[in-house]
């Protein structure tokens, strides 16, 4: 600690003598380094922009030293330094906060730390300076991509504003102000992110990750924007996924009845789609991760293994195998079956309605949906269980043309596409598939003992001797 003070004061000393004002910035920056909580460095800052400029960052954080509960040693007060330290007693913290957000074009997220500080210390504030804040964020992130189509939201400044900003804002119940058609912009951004994130495998360094089930987050900022834009209160939820989405999707009917005669028929027509929205790419999402783990980033099994329907995908739960490797098998098949059912629900709900399809055809635009690999995946498999079989074949062509693929994801399409052509009794064409698809599924399973788990396997349904149909005729 003597070491550091003695840096500090030296380079304080260096600061106070220099020549210019550029070298003398030079010089307390290094010395804020060394003693970033040195009352006498800070007040030095200031004293040294109030020659030129007054500087929020500074004066910020003098006052929230003088005005915390630590001893602070204010050696060598002359008359100037008594003068600012008056003068910052008298400062208001409104006038720093804004002067903050006025001073900054691009680069807010530089001192978010220190706002932030601000607000929570005076939430009073949030109020008039709050949703600029998030203005500021979201242009410097237009700004930063630079036009670029390849920019995805798993940035700083996007990362600041779902996982800090908006929870801060939320939770202090302070923006009664806002409109909203900017909850609902709010909400579109953090869904964005959730789904980019869930859904990149490397994430850049300036995006962190997230503490917590990146879904539970926005279900609270989902639940959060609705308490602001007057959304009819949703019932509590069991922490189980599986459940929750269900009992969300429960009552989600009931008020989608209900809308037609609400005189608030906006508001709701708001609240059904945007939850719906949430379910249907939630457990989408949950569905890919447990039915094909690589195509997604975070995955629950430490093995690459496929669960896929070929024809049929209903479970009799009653219908159990005997073995402790059956019956975690048989659970995570259940499992499986729950987010997909929950999926296509909220989708057919979001379909049937026309102004909801239209809706979320724009909120497919907004978002690039045809960027996320695994809903397209998703898309295959509902494809299948509705027995479109020509839409399964025109997407599965589609996403083994488009590049190279883990093996047992091309082993997954190949067999899919196979059984389609076969269910369309187009047997030729199937066999093509099938072949390449076996060969590959027999050479890996040759490499494990027999009675182990297989890396590569087809689901369990009611109909699974239909597959077996498939492979003999091949």
């Amino acid at each position: 600690m003597e070491v550091d003070q003695s840096n500090s004061a030296w380079l304080l000393s260096k600061a106070l003598n220099a020549k210019n004002i550029n070298e003398s910035r030079a010089w307390l920056e290094s010395a804020k380094a060394e003693s970033p909580k040195s009352f006498n460095v800070m007040i030095s800052a200031y004293e040294l922009e109030c020659r030129a400029r007054t500087s929020p960052k500074d004066t910020a954080n003098v006052k929230i030293l003088l005005e915390s509960d630590c001893d602070i040693t204010k050696s060598e007060v002359n008359t100037f330094r008594s003068e600012v330290i008056t003068a910052l007693g008298l400062t208001n913290f409104r006038e720093l906060i804004i002067e903050f957000i006025n001073i900054t074009k691009y680069d807010i997220d530089e001192n978010i730390d220190l706002l932030l500080k601000l607000l929570k210390k005076y939430p009073d504030y949030i109020k008039p300076v709050g949703p600029n804040i998030c203005d500021k964020l979201l242009i410097g992130e237009k700004h930063d991509a630079g036009g670029d189509p390849d920019m995805t939201p798993l940035n700083k400044k996007r990362h600041i504003a779902v996982n800090t900003v908006f929870p801060i804002l939320f939770e202090s119940g302070k923006l009664t102000t806002v409109q909203g058609k900017t909850f609902y912009k709010w909400f579109q951004k953090s869904l964005e992110y959730t789904v980019w994130y869930i859904s990149t495998s490397k994430r850049p360094k300036n995006s962190p990750a997230i503490d917590g089930d990146p879904w539970a987050k926005l279900r609270k900022i989902r639940q959060h924007v609705g308490k602001h834009a007057q959304w009819e209160d949703e019932p509590t939820l069991p922490p189980q996924p599986t459940q929750s989405l269900w009992q969300t999707l429960k009552w989600l009917k009931t008020i989608y009845t209900q809308r037609t005669r609400s005189q608030n028929d906006n508001v709701m027509r708001k609240q059904t789609f945007y939850t719906a929205v949430n379910v249907y790419l939630e457990a989408a999402a949950r569905y890919v991760a447990i039915s094909e783990p690589s195509l997604m980033c975070k995955t629950t099994s430490k093995q690459t293994y496929s669960q896929f329907p070929i024809y049929g995908m209903i479970i009799d739960p009653d219908d159990r195998p005997q073995g402790k490797y059956y019956d975690k098998n048989f659970d995570d098949l259940c499992e499986r079956q729950q987010y997909f059912m929950a999926s296509i629900t909220a989708k057919k709900m979001l379909d049937d309605d026309y102004a909801f399809a239209e809706d979320l055809l724009k909120l497919q635009k907004a978002l690039k949906f045809n960027r996320w690999r695994w809903l397209e995946a998703f898309n295959i498999d509902f494809s299948i269980k509705d027995r479109d079989y020509d839409q399964a074949i025109r997407l599965l062509s589609n996403l083994i043309k488009a590049g190279n693929w883990p093996k047992p994801v091309l082993y997954r399409w190949r067999v899919q596409l196979g059984s389609c052509f076969c269910a369309l009794e187009k047997i030729k064409t199937s066999v093509t598939y099938l072949y390449d698809a076996v060969l590959y599924a027999l050479i890996k399973w040759a490499k494990f003992e027999l009675g182990s788990r297989s890396p590569l396997r087809c689901s369990y349904h009611s109909d699974s001797s239909y597959f077996d149909g498939y492979i003999s005729r091949a």
